[in-house]
């Protein structure tokens, strides 16, 4: 299977390589509703890409000081937004945005554990709008991807007990639309 994916893609469920907002996006897309094309770069582009960069290797406990945690996150997310991605990758990335033939894209977060029975990380990773260069595209997907790392993430992941490890960011870059209004729908009390 191809490392980056079409929102439109026939494919059963992919939540595990596309993430939750591009697997609802697909589901959307595939109930009839109007989604602006795109597609997906797969969590194993994300794993391949923090393999690659020598993150893997960077020590993470709860042992280390609050100082010491922020400096290991700053150089995680500088690692991983400096490091240049696959050759392969990079092409095919750069066919697929020429292709959407849109002057503007969004390029969005969609993180595989990003909305849980018991927890929820809505609107703490990175989403970047307007963009209308392949540079800024790709810079754009490897700010999503450190997003993952930024300090209120972590803690969250750590009150939680979620594994650092284990997490994983696919990224949606998608056509822009124009809208005069937006918003964001709640389907529970997210109070409760």
């Amino acid at each position: 299977m191809s490392k980056i994916i079409s929102l439109a893609s026939e494919k059963p469920d992919l939540t595990v390589l596309m993430g939750t907002k591009a697997s609802n996006l697909n589901k959307l897309l595939h109930l009839g509703f109007n989604v602006p094309s795109g597609f997906c770069i797969t969590s194993e582009v994300y794993h391949e890409h923090f393999n690659k960069s020598g993150i893997d290797k960077i020590e993470i406990n709860n042992s280390l000081s609050p100082e010491e945690k922020i400096n290991i996150l700053n150089k995680i997310r500088e690692k991983i937004i400096n490091s240049p991605l696959n050759g392969n990758l990079k092409k095919e990335i750069e066919e697929l945005f020429h292709l959407l033939g849109s002057n503007s894209v969004a390029v969005r977060s969609s993180c595989t554990a990003e909305d849980l029975g018991k927890n929820s990380f809505a609107g703490q990773y990175d989403t970047f709008l307007d963009i209308s260069t392949i540079e800024d595209c790709i810079l754009s997907i490897k700010k999503c991807w450190a997003s993952l790392w930024n300090e209120r993430v972590f803690r969250y992941r750590e009150k939680y007990k979620i594994n650092h490890r284990e997490a994983s960011m696919a990224v949606i870059v998608q056509t822009l639309i124009k809208a005069d209004f937006s918003g964001v729908l709640f389907t529970i009390d997210p109070v409760k």
